[in-house]
């Protein structure tokens, strides 16, 4: 479903929810259980080109993925606990962890919250097409500055820009896309594609 930024005040007013492809009649599933409590709101995402990972990853053992592992599980994980299940010190926990920490590789913790219980029921994501590739700064900035939008992407393919956004009904996210998103200058064209269910949310197997 494609929507356009500028519309005639006539189509505006005449705007429903049919036109992002909701039946308003129809009840609101479960759509989210787990988002991160800040809403992942580093937004700023910039192309890296002197991206040389391949080269300066560190190295990690069995040791550390294990740590790992328990800390993506449980970031909460006693040293002392994870001593006793991998047969090693605690000073030596807390020398590997510190080590992770010093390599970015963990790079803090955070609390997970079900978006649901604070009022969330609306979660989607949003393609958006620029006017111009050198749009692309300026109409970051300005969706930074939406508190709905929670995530974002410069990505290849059909959009220069993919984001999420969480909104607390079906209202809400209208108003979002016509009188926020759709009004920034940049935008050319979005296309809302709404999440129905999230059945696979996990970390990455490090």
């Amino acid at each position: 479903m494609h929507s356009r930024r500028r519309r005639p005040k006539s189509e505006n007013a005449a705007h429903s929810l049919h036109s992002i492809g909701v039946n308003p009649q129809l009840p609101l599933p479960n759509l989210v259980n787990r988002v991160r409590c800040e809403y992942k709101r580093d937004v700023t995402l910039i192309p890296n080109g002197n991206n040389s990972m391949n080269a300066s990853l560190p190295k990690l053992d069995d040791l550390d993925r294990a740590i790992l592992k328990t800390l993506m599980a449980d970031a909460r994980t006693p040293y002392a606990e994870m001593a006793k299940q991998f047969d090693v010190s605690p000073a030596t926990i807390h020398v590997r962890i510190e080590k992770m920490k010093s390599a970015d590789i963990i790079e803090g913790t955070e609390v997970i919250v079900n978006t649901k219980k604070l009022g969330y029921d609306v979660c989607c994501f949003i393609g958006i097409n620029l006017n111009a590739a050198r749009d692309y700064h300026s109409a970051l900035e300005k969706l930074n500055a939406l508190d709905e939008v929670v995530e974002a992407y410069y990505t290849t393919g059909a959009y220069n820009i993919f984001v999420k956004l969480m909104c607390k009904s079906i209202e809400e996210l209208q108003f979002v896309l016509i009188d926020k998103l759709q009004a920034i200058d940049e935008v050319q064209s979005t296309e809302t594609l709404i999440s129905l269910q999230n059945p696979i949310n996990r970390n990455v197997n490090p």
